[in-house]
């Protein structure tokens, strides 16, 4: 048995989240820091979850980790800017010596024949 090519992603996104409602209609707040900060928790470990069950031959579809993240909390109001979901997406791979190089991802990736696609890294920060 020969163990698949391991194809890593990693991204880097920034989180927007909607105010809440206090006991007027028509007043507001921000989040608190530690509101967002448990936000953040929760969507790397709803983002780990995604990539973990993946299927191997299984197409890394962009919409569904975009889907994933946003529904990880209804406070979640979008992911990135009017023109991109994520500052930075990367598709990883590693050559026969070990090192590895990277290409911008920015649509879906069906892997190859023996290819696993597992999760690199993610940065996620906060307006």
């Amino acid at each position: 048995v020969v163990a698949p090519d391991l194809v890593k992603i990693s991204f880097v996104a920034t989180l927007h989240f909607k105010q809440t409602r206090t006991s007027g209609l028509a007043n507001y707040k921000p989040l608190s820091t530690t509101e967002k900060d448990k936000i953040i928790a929760d969507v790397e470990t709803s983002v780990v979850n995604y990539f973990r069950e993946l299927p191997i031959t299984e197409t890394f579809v962009l919409e569904q980790l975009i889907s994933k993240i946003i529904s990880t909390s209804d406070k979640i109001l979008d992911i990135g800017t009017d023109s991109t979901s994520f500052d930075e997406m990367l598709l990883w791979r590693t050559l026969e010596d070990g090192r590895e190089y990277s290409k911008y991802l920015d649509a879906n990736y069906t892997p190859e024949i023996g290819e696993y696609i597992v999760l690199k890294n993610m940065e996620l920060s906060y307006d």
